[in-house]
């Protein structure tokens, strides 16, 4: 990621200056899930509300994902729907939908 969006190196979220990208301008926040601490990144913890339900909910329309390529180019936008259907989505669905699921990486053989 960090190849592809080469702002992420030098961005500190700690300073609370927002993200900016010259060759992604939309892009705001790139959030990671794990449990370091990365560089450039926000973890998805620190995002959350916790205090309530937000005043303006997303809807399934609103755009929430896209799709990039391993040289950078960005692909199709993605609704909620869309995303959640995405191939590179099933892990995710299947824990939305409190299903049993294994991970088949495509880096390695061992499906880790």
């Amino acid at each position: 990621m960090k190849s592809v969006v080469p702002e992420i190196v030098d961005y500190n979220e700690t300073l609370g200056f927002p993200f900016r990208s010259t060759k992604f301008p939309s892009l705001r926040y790139c959030v990671h899930t794990g449990f370091d601490i990365e560089d450039g990144l926000t973890n998805y913890k620190h995002i959350m509300a916790f205090n309530g339900e937000p005043k303006d909910r997303s809807k399934e329309t609103d755009p929430v994902f896209f799709d990039i390529s391993s040289d950078g180019k960005v692909g199709k936008t993605m609704n909620h729907k869309e995303a959640v259907e995405h191939e590179g989505w099933t892990t995710v669905n299947a824990i939305l939908s409190k299903q049993y699921s294994e991970c088949n990486n495509q880096y390695n053989d061992d499906g880790l």
